[in-house]
């Protein structure tokens, strides 16, 4: 922020701040971390600051890195059409309306597809959000949880048995989906050990999330002690 006063140049620059997931941290009240289709797998810190923008304020619409080159264009003025293949929209109207509003976007729904085998202890699944919904499909057991995140932020109560048609919904949805952009899905490895992944050293568990964190602490310095 120092080099864009000190360049002049704040009146036309936007300053966007995001991450990755990065390493597993503790991601309380949600569930999950990287890795997985859990809340704590899928949310980001978002914040952007520019002259136009109210500072200070808090939007509650969902959005989506997608929604980036869709903005970016509209602040440039690009006036062609995106390529179909752009799911994102363009947040803009949102910036300048102090969060408020809806991103128009190709799609309604929001899904994120994780055909591997990694951290988390249910193995690969699906998700998808529409609204204040979303439904988890897990591909080893064929289950499907639904969680309700309006009220249930760290998708703790499953919702399917009692919303069946819900989750036939958003079941099919999804489905279309992966269909659609041909997407590809898990062999089942049932032997499969979550706490043994690419990225651990001997002697570590990783379970997700904020789990196994302090199990992982621990090892490390039981090793710079030179126990074993």
């Amino acid at each position: 922020m120092d080099a864009v006063d000190r360049l002049e140049v704040k009146d036309n620059t936007y300053i966007i701040y995001t991450t990755d997931h990065g390493t597993p941290g503790r991601n309380s009240p949600l569930s999950g971390g990287k890795g997985m289709v859990w809340e704590g797998g899928l949310r980001v810190p978002f914040i952007i600051a520019n002259p136009g923008i109210q500072p200070g304020v808090c939007s509650y619409v969902r959005v989506s890195a997608m929604d980036l080159l869709p903005t970016f264009a509209e602040w440039a003025g690009v006036k062609e059409e995106l390529p179909s293949l752009v799911e994102g929209g363009s947040l803009a109207s949102l910036l300048k309306n102090k969060g408020q509003g809806s991103v128009n976007r190709p799609r309604e729904e929001f899904v994120s597809h994780f055909p591997h085998y990694d951290k988390d202890p249910q193995g690969p699944a699906s998700a998808i959000i529409l609204g204040d919904y979303k439904l988890i499909r897990v591909y080893e057991t064929g289950e499907r949880k639904l969680f309700d995140l309006s009220e249930d932020l760290g998708e703790s109560d499953n919702l399917a048995k009692k919303m069946p048609g819900k989750v036939a919904e958003l079941d099919r949805r999804l489905t279309d989906y992966l269909e659609s952009v041909d997407a590809k899905f898990p062999t089942l490895n049932p032997n499969h050990d979550p706490n043994v992944t690419a990225g651990s050293l001997p002697g570590e568990t990783r379970r997700g999330g904020n789990r196994g964190s302090r199990e992982r602490r621990e090892n490390r310095e039981s090793r710079n002690r030179g126990e074993r």
